[in-house]
C-alpha cells in the first residue's frame, strides 16, 4: 500500500474550489479528461454519495465512485476500474484559510503488479499536482463569473 497527499491554497472560498474539484460534468472544460459520464446519479447531488463516474483522458474510461459528500469540506472516492491499482482511494479536504482555502488530496492505493508501487504512485501523484495546478486559474474564473 501506497500513500501520500499533495496540499495547495487557494484564494477562494472552499465552496468555489468544493465545485471545481468535484463538479465531473466541467472537468473536460479545463482538464485533460475529454469526457465525462455520470452512470449513476449520488444521492444528495449528482456527485454526491453514490455516483459512478466514467472519465475517458483517452479511449477507455478510469470509473469512480463517490463514498463522501460533505459540502464544501470533504470529498472521498474509489476507483473501481480502469487504473492499474487493486485499490485506490483519494480524500480531499477543504479547509478554510484567511484569504480563501487550503486544498489537500489524500491518497492511499495499491497496485496490480507487486513492484510497481514507486512508479504508479508517482505517476498519480503527477496527475494530482496537474490537477492542482490548474485547478487555481478555473476556480478565479468560477468566482468572477459567480459575482458578476
Amino acid at each position: 500500500m501506497r500513500s501520500f497527499a499533495v496540499t495547495r491554497e487557494y484564494d477562494v472560498p472552499p465552496e468555489v474550489a468544493f465545485d471545481v474539484f468535484t463538479n465531473s460534468a466541467r472537468y473536460p472544460d479545463y482538464t485533460p479528461i475529454r469526457r465525462c459520464v455520470l452512470e449513476h446519479a449520488g444521492r444528495e447531488a449528482p456527485d454526491g454519495v453514490g455516483a459512478v463516474r466514467a472519465l475517458f483522458a483517452g479511449p477507455r474510461p478510469t470509473r469512480e465512485r463517490v463514498l463522501e459528500y460533505e459540502h464544501p469540506r470533504r470529498f472521498g472516492f474509489e476507483i473501481v476500474s480502469g487504473a492499474p491499482v487493486r485499490s485506490y482511494h483519494g480524500r480531499l479536504r477543504f479547509d478554510p484559510t484567511g484569504s480563501g482555502c487550503r486544498v489537500t488530496y489524500e491518497v492511499e492505493l495499491d497496485p496490480i503488479v507487486t513492484g510497481t508501487g514507486p512508479a504508479v504512485a508517482a505517476g498519480f501523484r503527477t496527475a494530482i499536482e496537474l490537477l492542482m495546478r490548474i485547478a487555481g486559474p478555473e476556480a478565479r474564473r468560477r468566482q468572477r463569473a459567480d459575482s458578476s
